[in-house]
């Protein structure tokens, strides 16, 4: 949840999240920052799995940091019969709920058949709830393998390379929201109120990404290889490295942008050489036109480089590390880092919200919750139990 503001578009939206992982907390994220309440049902004690993951600034997780920002957190044991009942009580009042317990979990609670208030439950799991594989994980790596985007990604002589980031998983996450979003414009009766269900698959979220791979293999048998930095379909494209030994991605593949690219260089004659005068005719000879950008990259310094890439437009980017990008006078002008000011770990810089309204500076994320940081607030002042009753679930162990 956000900090109250006009351009909080989901405000008065209230999310109840099940579980953990990167899948769950993107999720719970994305609809935070656009203005939902997001409460964070957590275990009693040990509290959300991503709490310990690092990085770690005294003993606090900088993962969970960014992760949890925009919601809050109430415990409750959700194995034991009074903290299940505790939870329907929470989720008969939210609008949506996402859900990462593993299969059949949310079943065994037995509170799918008693909701009567979500409009829509959205279940995140490595391999989805139907399927004969269903039961299996899949973290990140397993997903990325299922989905062949995996077999995509490195260089043609080596073995695939994992992305940095747990991009499946985040990748669900956005999907998950957008899947409630397009839910709540359903205005579709349903007699009972049941909640629409939506399985939300990390390897499919993958397999979403791998553009025409499953559809040429189908219709004309070919079998997509990985190609590293330098693609079989566009030329010149690569990661360069200057004299200064940085690396700057270029990409001159259209007529347009490689006419812009060998003005840069001042080569025009380029334009006329036979090998290099349409796209195809540069596909053709990809490694001779990236050969050549490379010797005229790595004879320049990097502000060369760039100052003639930009002045003749030819697209031109410094592959930027976490110093670059809190320099970048670009993204400071345009609010896309944030200063948020977290109790625990102290005021740091992290990525603004996104996406946002046009002409609207980003509303600054609340901090990630401490465990059980409202579970008075939550259970009761907006359930309704008392505080003798909270204490006496407390003592239990069940909050």
């Amino acid at each position: 949840m956000t900090d109250d503001a006009p351009e909080a578009l989901l405000r008065g939206v209230k999310v109840v999240l099940l579980g953990s992982g990167t899948a769950l907390s993107m999720f719970g994220s994305i609809l935070g920052e656009q203005g939902a309440d997001v409460v964070r049902i957590e275990p009693p004690a040990i509290g959300d799995d991503l709490r310990r993951r690092g990085p770690f600034a005294d003993d606090e997780s900088l993962t969970w940091a960014v992760a949890a920002r925009s919601s809050r957190s109430v415990t409750c044991d959700l194995t034991h019969p009074e903290g299940t009942a505790l939870a329907v009580r929470l989720l008969s009042q939210c609008t949506i709920v996402g859900e990462c317990l593993g299969a059949g979990r949310l079943d065994a609670l037995d509170a799918l058949p008693t909701l009567r208030g979500p409009r829509v439950v959205v279940r995140f799991s490595g391999r989805g709830y139907a399927g004969p594989a269903a039961a299996h994980e899949a973290p990140e790596l397993v997903a990325l393998a299922m989905s062949g985007l995996l077999s995509l990604t490195g260089q043609p002589h080596r073995p695939p390379v994992p992305f940095g980031v747990r991009l499946a998983e985040q990748l669900a996450g956005v999907s998950g929201a957008t899947a409630a979003l397009a839910a709540l414009l359903d205005a579709t009766p349903d007699d009972e109120n049941r909640p629409l269900l939506v399985d939300l698959a990390t390897h499919a979220a993958a397999l979403r990404l791998t553009e025409w791979t499953v559809a040429a293999y189908d219709v004309l048998g070919t079998q997509r290889q990985r190609e590293g930095n330098r693609p079989s379909s566009v030329a010149p494209l690569d990661v360069y490295v200057t004299a200064d030994g940085d690396h700057v991605a270029i990409v001159g593949g259209s007529d347009a942008n490689f006419a812009r690219l060998v003005k840069a260089m001042d080569r025009n004659d380029l334009l006329t050489d036979e090998r290099f005068v349409t796209a195809d005719d540069r596909v053709a000879h990809g490694d001779e036109i990236n050969d050549l950008v490379a010797s005229w990259v790595e004879a320049r310094s990097t502000d060369d480089v760039e100052r003639r890439c930009l002045e003749c437009g030819a697209p031109f980017g410094r592959v930027a590390g976490p110093a670059a990008i809190l320099a970048d006078a670009h993204l400071t002008a345009r609010g896309d880092l944030v200063v948020v000011d977290d109790p625990t770990i102290g005021s740091h810089v992290q990525q603004a919200p996104h996406p946002r309204v046009i002409g609207a500076m980003p509303v600054i994320p609340t901090p990630a919750p401490t465990l059980g940081q409202h579970n008075e607030q939550v259970w009761c002042e907006e359930v309704g139990i008392t505080t003798a009753e909270l204490a006496r679930l407390r003592e239990l162990g069940v909050v």
